[in-house]
């Protein structure tokens, strides 16, 4: 039975706050603190800036009056989606996140942190500016953007992240936790910022001050090449390539070992991998008509427009013919996103990887899911299959599913939720896959090796998408 009751908490130079301990048969398991501020407001003048450091003296609570950290976030304004949030809780003061503790005594040097960005160790879960205030871009929003010194900044939500990750590792000790052992993970939208965020690291901090041992990246990888600023001018709210956050030449270092070597030489390792049937839901997000036109301009809108062109010719050829495999322009779209947001795009990258020195089933570890568990039902069509986020409930044990695990489901998922805590801890898993077209597979209750059927396929994809031709 799980319950709840306030706690105050001592954090040191934070100050005195009061949380939550979440409890299961009366027992501590977990201390909440949510809504903590880790940046100055993003609004008014600031709507389209740099996100701005707390100063040092920020009070978060005395004795005589604790801050009160007992709820969440608040979420960052935003269009409707398939799974939309609460508007009510819209707000454009957004920079704040929220952090779970093992109630359990503190080991030696402190817990393990899970830095956890949403599309056994602490977690900490920050909110950013998303959509026009996160990701805006165009040479007005630029101007308004400058630094005041004439450098013109793009990707907010990115550098909120960054800020987030800062505060994580400088006041993470106050709660337990040790900062310099930092995971940082992300699901769907969640897991290309936590490419970005990898690649911010490898490009711009000194190996010495990097914050990030691991990185988590589930259902998603490194996408395509952004737009320019000049291609995005009429495109407001993907993400910029801007030189500032990560290099515009980020996807040539990735091809030629650069990436990999200076991952290698911080020690970093990668969990990643996808669902069986990503692009259920992806041909239901913004879904275009039922044309060839129309699934050229949504792409458009998102991609830039010689990728698109040279994508577009690999699967329909130059007669922009429907593949037989599909039954409508509508079932290629959500094929073809999920190819280049997921499969295709993971395979190439961890090709690169490979190629750059880092070893399979050490370095990185891919893993595939080719069943959903039951509490899923009732959220997700059954005839949607294993599609994307069917698998959220695997990572979070049955958290904030109706009905949980089963008992047979928790059987058969005790020793992958146990390497998973081990991976976050820094331990050395024994993942299983040794090969570079292996990953790890769950499968009708079973966990086996699976040889990749998608593996030259997906090089092939990745290898059109950065051709020259």
């Amino acid at each position: 039975m799980y319950g709840q009751e306030t706690h105050v908490f001592d954090a040191g130079p934070l100050g005195i706050l009061e949380g939550l301990v979440l409890t299961f048969d009366n027992v501590p398991a977990l201390h909440y603190f949510g809504d903590l501020p880790y940046a100055l407001p993003p609004t008014g003048p600031h709507r389209f800036r740099l996100p701005r450091k707390l100063p040092s003296d920020y009070d978060y609570g005395t004795k005589a009056f604790p801050g009160h950290f007992t709820t969440g976030t608040k979420i960052c304004p935003q269009p409707p989606s398939c799974i939309p949030p609460d508007a009510s809780l819209f707000d454009e003061d957004c920079l704040q996140l929220n952090i779970w503790i093992p109630a359990g005594k503190t080991p030696q040097g402190g817990w393990p942190v899970l830095f956890y960005l949403h599309g056994g160790p602490i977690v900490v879960l920050p909110a950013y500016r998303l959509n026009a205030l996160g990701f805006v871009t165009g040479k007005a929003f630029a101007a308004e953007a400058s630094d005041g010194g004439g450098t013109q900044y793009g990707n907010m939500g990115f550098w909120d992240q960054r800020m987030a990750l800062e505060w994580t590792h400088q006041n993470i000790a106050h709660f337990g936790g040790n900062p310099d052992n930092i995971t940082c993970a992300g699901y769907s939208a969640g897991a290309y910022s936590t490419f970005h965020q990898l690649a911010h690291e490898l490009y711009y901090v000194a190996a010495e001050k990097s914050l990030i041992k691991r990185i988590i990246m589930l259902s998603n990888g490194p996408g395509l090449r952004p737009k320019s600023l000049s291609e995005q001018q009429n495109q407001f709210d993907e993400p910029l390539a801007d030189d500032k956050f990560y290099p515009q030449d980020l996807f040539a270092q990735i091809n030629n070992g650069d990436f990999a070597r200076r991952m290698k030489e911080r020690g970093m390792t990668l969990l990643s991998g996808e669902c069986r049937d990503e692009h259920i839901i992806y041909r239901n997000w913004r879904t275009p008509g039922n044309s060839f036109d129309s699934v050229y301009a949504r792409f458009c809108a998102e991609y830039p427009r010689t990728d698109v062109d040279k994508l577009l010719h690999h699967y329909c050829g130059s007669q922009q013919k429907l593949p037989a495999h599909c039954a409508d322009w509508q079932e290629l779209f959500g094929r073809v996103y999920a190819d280049l947001q997921v499969h295709h795009m993971q395979r190439g990258f961890f090709n690169a990887l490979f190629n750059g020195g880092l070893i399979p089933g050490k370095n990185v570890l891919r893993y595939g899911f080719d069943r959903r568990l039951k509490c899923v039902d009732a959220t997700i069509p059954v005839e949607w299959g294993v599609t994307h986020s069917s698998d959220v409930p695997i990572w979070l044990w049955g958290s904030d599913f109706p009905g949980g695990l089963t008992d047979q489901e928790r059987v058969w998922l005790r020793s992958w939720n146990e390497e998973f805590a081990a991976f976050v801890s820094g331990a050395q898993v024994n993942w299983g896959p040794t090969k570079p077209k292996d990953m790890k597979r769950w499968s009708d209750g079973e966990t086996d090796v699976w040889v990749d059927i998608k593996w030259e396929e997906g090089l092939e994809v990745w290898n059109v998408v950065h051709s020259t031709a």
